[in-house]
């Protein structure tokens, strides 16, 4: 009895709970409960929910990206209508704009126990269902801004490559972001982490994706427009990592498309390496 009168009790808390933070802190204890499905079979729950969703598709700023991100987090725990009503009400939700996913990153400013990364993967998840014009430039500055999370970066260039079949178009997109606008000095950390979500996506999406003669040169100009100059205070090994990371890049573009292997235009980001070869040859040393 003393568990039913729990589960009752955040029943109740997510069905009165007066906006989003406070849906947020039931459901998560539902969660934790593992009695989500059978809270979510109620009439009070899902009427609850509608409500979740009009937070969704009414409001703005962190209010509708934790909205979003608690009805993504929902739907994966439960069956039957509830899954369906969460397509239709992102699919809505997200034909506009929404706020940047990456100013969902500090603790305090979020529902209690939340984690700002979990967060940021459920909204990349419900890009999914995004559309309009704005939704691939939205996936490139969250793949830029992305700090932590690669399961984040990893949904993120997924939703690219649904998007964009031409791998050089993904290497374009990526260079010609506004890097100085992220606030990193571990610039070739960050594209050690990028270049590992892509492989990762571009082996997954072997046959759906192109990739032209210019996808080498396109991956170079990517790779010196994040890093464009090697920082005195960057470790040796860092550079050896994000080499590493470049050559299995490297190899799934050649992987998928075998006749890149004779043109020399492929290899343009071992010209790159050159560039850091002092750093290259102190980690390797190491």
């Amino acid at each position: 009895m003393a568990d039913q009168r729990i589960e009752w009790q955040e029943l109740d808390d997510f069905v009165r709970g007066p906006g989003v933070w406070a849906k947020w802190d039931a459901a998560r204890r539902l969660m934790a409960a593992k009695q989500m499905q059978a809270a979510a079979n109620t009439e009070n729950f899902r009427s609850s929910f509608r409500d979740l969703g009009e937070i969704a598709l009414r409001h703005t700023g962190v209010d509708q990206l934790l909205a979003i991100a608690l009805i993504v987090r929902i739907a994966e725990l439960v069956k039957g209508e509830l899954r369906k009503e969460s397509v239709e009400v992102l699919t809505v939700a997200l034909r506009k704009p929404i706020d940047g996913i990456w100013t969902i990153n500090e603790v305090g400013k979020l529902p209690l126990e939340s984690k700002p990364s979990e967060i940021r993967e459920n909204i990349a998840l419900a890009l999914t269902h995004a559309t309009g014009g704005w939704v691939l430039q939205y996936i490139i500055e969250a793949l830029g801004r992305e700090e932590k999370s690669f399961r984040c970066r990893l949904e993120l260039t997924q939703q690219l490559a649904s998007r964009e079949a031409s791998v050089s178009r993904w290497f374009e997109m990526l260079g010609n972001f506004t890097w100085l606008d992220v606030e990193t000095a571990d610039r070739i950390g960050r594209l050690k982490e990028l270049a590992v979500a892509l492989a990762t996506t571009l082996r997954e999406h072997r046959n759906t994706v192109s990739v032209n003669e210019e996808a080498g040169s396109a991956l170079a100009r990517m790779m010196q427009e994040i890093a464009p100059a090697a920082h005195r205070g960057t470790r040796s090994g860092k550079f050896v990592d994000a080499a590493l990371a470049i050559v299995n890049l490297l190899n799934e573009l050649l992987a998928t498309e075998f006749t890149s292997i004779a043109d020399p235009e492929a290899y343009a980001p071992l010209a790159v390496f050159a560039r850091w070869w002092p750093w290259l040859q102190r980690g390797c040393r190491k």
